[in-house]
């Protein structure tokens, strides 16, 4: 793939532009050491709540997280994970009940 993983330390030394576009479009690795710039297949994964895929946490592929099916796909079935499962920063903010996506926000209350 071409993903690229970037110190936080070196993220925080770049110009703002740099930093908001990190902050948008990147993933904050689940130890906060790391952005992940996801430039591959996980560029085609959308977020849900009842997610397709998930974490497996007792495998990795060169030293990264590997992703399997939670169940099984339809082949024209949309590929989604839920984003606190692999990115800090979203699990930080579903921890405090927050989401960034508004139709979640009544599930996530409930």
């Amino acid at each position: 793939g071409i993903d690229q993983r970037h110190a936080v330390i070196w993220v925080k030394r770049q110009p703002e532009h740099v930093r908001r576009f990190v902050a948008s479009h990147c993933v904050l690795s689940l130890d906060e050491r790391h952005y992940l710039v996801l430039g591959d297949h996980s560029m085609f994964v959308n977020h849900s709540l009842a997610p397709n895929l998930a974490p497996d946490d007792d495998h990795r592929v060169n030293d990264e997280g590997v992703v399997v099916a939670a169940r099984d796909i339809a082949a024209d079935e949309e590929l989604t994970i839920n984003y606190a499962e692999i990115d800090a920063a979203d699990r930080d903010r579903d921890l405090r009940g927050v989401s960034l996506f508004e139709a979640e926000r009544p599930a996530i209350r409930s």
